[in-house]
Formats: C-alpha cells, structure tokens, sequence
C-alpha cells in the first residue's frame, strides 16, 4: 500500500505531465478548475492532495480521466501510455518530429503510402 505522501508525489506528477501534455499554463489550469495557482503548484509537488470534488474540476479541466489522475491508468495497454508519456516529457518542437515520424511510419505500415 502507497504511503500518503508517495501517493501525493505520484499524482501530482500525473497532474504536472497532463498539463504539460495539454500544453497549458499551471494558471490556466487552475482558472479552468476552480483552484490557485498556489493550490495547484502544491498538488503537483505533492505537497497536498484534493478533494472528490476539486479531483473532478481537475480532471475536466486537465481533459483527464480521474482514474488516470489516481492510478495513471486510461484504459489503454501500458505500452501506449508509456510512449505518450514519453512523448509529452519531449521539448515541444522534437516532440512535433517524434509525431510526424510516427505518423509516416504508421502510414507505412498501414498501406497509405502517397505514390
């Protein structure tokens, strides 16, 4: 069982990579949800935790399951959620060359190769 303080650290970086992920200001975040910016930079710090229903104003307004905020869990294979994470922690402009690659190469495997 997760200690309160992991738990926290754990899901406020789950909350920091979706905002970086929604490429949004903390600010803005916090507007959306309802929060200060001050309470936001804690929770992603883990240095405090969130009610149900600040969790639910989050999750709207980061465009996140609460489930993937609490657990990291989307309901897709962990293989996609690694790589989506992976490509969100990029700088914005490799992040945007690691999408365009991935995209050719899917449409090579899936036959849509422009001729």
């Amino acid at each position: 069982m997760l200690e309160k303080d992991e738990f926290n650290r754990d899901f406020g970086g789950r909350v920091k990579l979706a905002r970086k992920t929604a490429d949004k200001t903390a600010e803005r975040i916090a507007e959306d949800a309802g929060l200060t910016p001050q309470f936001l930079s804690d929770v992603e710090r883990g240095r405090k935790g969130v009610s149900n229903y600040n969790l639910a104003r989050l999750s709207q307004a980061l465009g996140v399951s609460a489930d993937y905020l609490l657990f990291g869990r989307t309901g897709v294979d962990e293989t996609r959620d690694m790589m989506a994470e992976r490509l969100a922690a990029l700088p914005p402009a490799v992040r945007e060359m690691a999408e365009e690659v991935i995209r050719h190469a899917l449409d090579i495997i899936q036959g849509n190769i422009p001729h």
